[in-house]
């Protein structure tokens, strides 16, 4: 039964009217008064703009009231020199607390997350009794939550839910297993609900559904408000919006005088109207005349067929507001209307937020966010992140690294702060020693690099390994218990310990500083809330998954305000812009999958099943949407754009359909341009033709690119100056010839490729590897006396190579050795290395008489043929060099890929000019090369010859060394372009970030 009440429908044209009829119905001249006034609005942001909207009605705005407002209302405004008190603005959850506040003698409230840990609890015990479906996770938990809270928000009961659905389900669950699955599914979400609402019963505490109750039970205990005005629609229109249970509470509570609801017209047509009858039978009607002055609707220019602008992207669509904004506040200068007149409305915060922060501070326009964050959004929230991946990997090489070098930590190794050169170190040294994960053998490695550290030349360069391997094995040593199932309060004591030990110190008075601390504070509130929760009502065995998951569900329900700005363009959400007043207003985001988006589905039953227990169809809030749309085209008094945007992460994205309503909105449409051509940002002016300066930091900018040499000039395209040259290596040399930038950034600047993840060995170190074992196996092969490898002698030479491998395959670790055992010996598929050399060897024609392994050459060496020889210094080392009784030289090197294209090829032209002089005169006689070519296993054929017959030795050494020393004239010049032999070669360079091939011509 309602009590006595005035009950109001106060139907309005707009929402600018909406607000005129809220500000002279909320108007109180006294304090105690405007604390007995409470408008209900749908989010703490709606209740902030609502507060300075009502501001400068009471204050600012002389004509405020409307005759139209004045004469519906049957209200005088308050005279202009009175003191007028705001109202207290609540949303839904804020109401609530005002009234739990206001409850004579009831308990304290649960937190969220107290209620998930009883129903958790309750859960457990049910799954023992009526066993469920699926297993019972964490998050299956905060689902089942906001199931039993819309149940009973719909004027649903725990018996009401068993009443429908067992008797539907019971049935034809015999003869439907979908059914019987939902049955049982039932059956346990009841013994869990009736578990809950023991444990809360026994607890002492409420939740929102006792303080309801406990209202409703006393009807004659006055409430905190006299007069509530309720602006939002019902939650079939939106989520923030009122239940039915919420209705039926306003017109129950004792002490409520007035009720008044005020909706816009659109609102109401879209299906609230109805709804809000059956909610509040007998309620009076006011409409409101209209006499709102529509906007402009803002189309692009050129386009008859479209009145919304279309972007890129989000940046873009941020940036051609900023010029326009801009570019008008420059045409127009001081009859330009103030900034805060200006709207940029969306439907979700992020990234919009994100980019206003870079791209109207980068062009200096003002601009200002009220709304709450998503703290899930803050960077320091990744910190916890880092540290779940660091204890779920096991600590790998990648994860240590990640949160050692993380500029949320600080760390220390001994008496050392770490730093990001240490950190990159110990990147280095993980790889080299094959580390794969593990806290102890971290340990073992931080122990053994204190007394020896890994160091190299480069290292010492960068930093030290050792110090870094301490901090990291002291955080393993700390974090490794998290790893194991344990209690929840246990591992939030862990996890914070952690955190306040290793956070970075902040500086207050530094503004990004001071964002953090409030993001680190809600961080750890969030995760103290846990503990308290877990550790007053069940704390729970959790393994660290688990307890990760609950984390970052609790932080992701999670909202704070950071304050972005002040002053100036105002962001905001399309919520809280309702609340406003605008001369222009912009919608931007107007794609698929926002502003109309799905609403939130329950994931236990079909729609079907809900409809029965009261839940709303999906239409009704498709409905409302729209409405709500063609209420904010109509907010402005000036003019309204609407904008949308085609790449979303470099996929493409259509249009929302809501775009299709605007030809419908009724609003006179003038067509201008979007202002994406003014040039406003700082990069665009040092770019334009001719450049412009844009402020005195951009003008030193300026100075320093009009001063630098034109873009066709050497520098640009890979000339670095002359180069004192050293030794050349013939591999280095290779190197130039395959991509001179590779050279210059591995050779003259001393960059490191990154380190290898792949646990098993790198090709060049598996190249190293085969390497040694031919060199063992020749060194034993001669060492018995032998020469060729003859018919006769195959099996004792593939017996050797056996032995020798063997041997060598003891050096490796246990993982690798059966991989490269088969690579070297074969199987029963395919033939190893050894089986392949051992068949070249037979087959050679010409004896050897003497084999030199590893022959290293390092001196002054004459190179090329006639005129065009020169001597030059050479450093390097041919794998084999072979003496032939014929009086040749045959020259090999080993390679377990495939041969160097010939093009690119010195290495063996050159070995074979310094063979040639550095064995002259050796058994008493000169050696001129006749043989020369690659033991290439991943041929078809490995023998690839490049000197094929003494014949060939003038063309094809000549050849080469003139290539070779070519290149050197380029090394001594200081020419380096990014210019690959192979263009292929640019997929795979370990320099590709530092590179500037966009500068240079392409690559022939």
């Amino acid at each position: 039964m309602i009590a006595p009440r005035a009950t109001r429908l106060v139907r309005v044209p707009g929402l600018r009217t909406l607000h005129d009829a809220v500000a002279l119905l909320a108007a109180a001249t006294s304090l105690d008064r405007a604390r007995r006034i409470a408008v209900v609005v749908p989010t703490l942001g709606a209740a902030d703009r609502l507060r300075r909207t009502l501001e400068h009605l009471w204050l600012v705005d002389a004509a405020w009231p409307t005759a139209a407002v004045r004469r519906a209302l049957g209200l005088d405004p308050p005279p202009r020199a009175a003191a007028i008190v705001p109202p207290v603005l609540v949303s839904r959850h804020g109401l609530y607390e005002r009234l739990h506040a206001a409850l004579p003698g009831i308990p304290a409230a649960l937190s969220p997350l107290e209620r998930e840990a009883l129903l958790a609890a309750a859960a457990n015990e049910a799954a023992t009794v009526t066993a469920p479906p699926f297993p019972v996770r964490p998050g299956l938990v905060a689902e089942m939550l906001a199931f039993y809270d819309d149940l009973q928000r719909q004027h649903r009961t725990v018996d009401d839910l068993e009443r429908v659905l067992v008797t539907r389900l019971e049935a034809s669950a015999d003869m439907d297993r979908g059914a019987a699955r939902l049955l049982a599914q039932t059956r346990f979400l009841l013994e869990a609900f009736r578990g809950y609402e023991a444990r809360r019963a026994r607890s002492g505490l409420v939740d929102e559904h006792v303080v309801r109750a406990s209202w409703l039970a006393r009807p004659e205990t006055p409430g905190p408000f006299e007069h509530v005005i309720v602006t939002v629609a019902d939650q079939a229109a939106e989520p923030t919006g009122l239940w039915a249970t919420d209705f039926d509470l306003l017109t129950r509570l004792g002490g409520i005088a007035r009720l008044d609801v005020v909706a816009t017209e659109a609102t109401l047509a879209a299906g609230f109207h109805e709804r809000l009858f059956e909610a509040l039978p007998g309620i009076e009607e006011i409409r409101v005349e209209d006499d709102e002055a529509r906007p402009v609707l803002a189309a692009p220019a050129g386009e008859p067929a479209r009145v919304h602008f279309v972007a890129r992207d989000r940046e873009d669509e941020v940036a051609a507001i900023v010029r326009r904004v801009k570019a008008r506040r420059a045409a127009e200068g001081a009859r330009s209307p103030r900034l805060e007149e200006t709207a940029v409305v969306y439907d979700r915060p992020l990234p919009y937020l994100y980019l206003a922060r870079h791209l109207f501070g980068a062009a200096r326009v003002p601009f200002e966010a009220n709304d709450a964050w998503p703290l899930a959004a803050e960077p320091f929230v990744a910190a916890f992140d880092l540290v779940a991946s660091a204890v779920a990997s096991s600590f790998t090489r990648a994860t240590v690294v990640a949160l050692l070098g993380s500029p949320h930590f600080t760390f220390r190794g001994g008496e050392r702060e770490v730093t990001p050169a240490d950190v990159l170190a110990l990147d280095h040294a993980l790889a080299e020693a094959g580390y794969l994960g593990d806290a102890e053998a971290l340990r073992r490695l931080a122990d053994r690099w204190r007394d020896r550290p890994p160091l190299r030349p480069r290292w010492q360069r960068h930093g030290r390994p050792a110090v870094a391997a301490e901090a990291a094995a002291l955080a393993a040593d700390d974090l490794a218990p998290l790893a194991e199932p344990g209690p929840v309060t246990s591992q939030v004591d862990r996890v914070l310990a952690f955190l306040d030990a290793h956070a970075r110190p902040l500086a207050p008075d530094h503004a990004s500083d001071a964002q953090t601390a409030r993001a680190r504070a809600a961080v750890r509130a969030t995760l103290v809330a846990l503990r308290r929760a877990a550790a007053t009502h069940g704390d729970r065995l959790l393994r660290f998954d688990e307890f990760v998951s609950i984390v970052r569900r609790a932080i992701e329900g999670h909202t704070f305000f950071p304050g972005v700005g002040e002053g100036g363009v105002q962001l905001l959400d399309r919520r809280a812009a309702r609340y406003g007043r605008f001369r222009d207003v912009q919608l931007v985001g107007l794609v698929e999958g926002e502003w109309l988006a799905q609403g939130e589905r329950q994931i236990f039953y079909p729609s079907f099943l809900l409809r029965d227990l009261g839940w709303p169809a999906e239409t009704m809030r498709h409905a409302a949407a729209r409405a709500a749309f063609h209420d904010l085209l109509t907010l402005s008094t000036g003019e309204t754009r609407v904008s949308a945007f085609s790449l979303e992460d470099d996929a493409i994205v259509r249009p929302s359909p809501l775009v299709e309503d605007l030809d419908a909105a009724g609003l006179a449409v003038a067509r201008s341009e979007s202002g994406a051509e003014a040039l406003v940002f700082a990069d665009e002016a040092l770019w334009a033709e001719p450049p412009e300066a844009a402020g005195h930091v951009e003008a030193a900018w300026l100075g320093l690119r009009l001063s630098r040499r034109e873009a066709s000039h050497a520098a640009f395209h890979g000339a670095a100056g002359p180069v004192a040259l050293g030794p050349l290596r013939v591999t280095a040399v290779e190197t130039y010839l395959q991509c001179p930038f590779k050279y210059f950034a591995a050779h003259v600047l001393g960059l490191e490729e990154p380190a290898d993840d792949d646990p098993l060995m790198s090709p060049r170190e598996r190249g190293t590897f085969v390497h040694r074992v031919f060199e063992e196996f020749f060194s034993r092969w001669q060492a018995a006396g032998h020469r060729a490898i003859a018919p006769a002698t195959l099996d004792e030479a593939r017996g050797t190579f056996a032995e020798v491998t063997e041997a060598c395959l003891a050096s490796l670790p246990e993982s690798e050795r059966d991989i490269e055992r088969k690579r070297l010996l074969g199987s029963a598929v395919a033939a190893g290395l050894g089986d392949r050399l051992i068949a070249f060897e037979a087959a050679q024609a010409a004896e050897a008489i003497e084999r030199r392994l590893e022959v290293a050459f390092d001196g002054e060496f004459r190179l090329g043929e006639g005129e065009r020889a020169r001597s030059v210094r050479v450093r390097g080392t041919a794998d084999r060099v072979d003496l032939l009784s014929d009086g040749t030289l045959r020259v090999i090197d080993y390679k377990t890929g495939r041969a160097p294209r010939k093009s690119e090829a010195v290495q063996l032209a050159v070995y074979g000019y310094c063979a040639e002089q550095l064995l002259d005169g050796v058994r008493g006689r000169p050696w001129r090369v006749g043989q020369a070519g690659y033991l290439a296993f991943a041929e078809p054929s490995a023998w690839s010859p490049v000197v094929g017959a003494p014949a060939d030795r003038d063309e094809v050494l000549g050849a080469g060394a003139a290539r070779f020393l070519e290149a050197a004239d380029g090394i001594a010049r200081g020419d380096f372009p990014p210019r690959p032999a192979q263009v292929r070669l640019c997929a795979t360079c370990a320099f590709a970030a530092v590179c500037r091939k966009d500068f240079v011509d392409d690559p022939e």
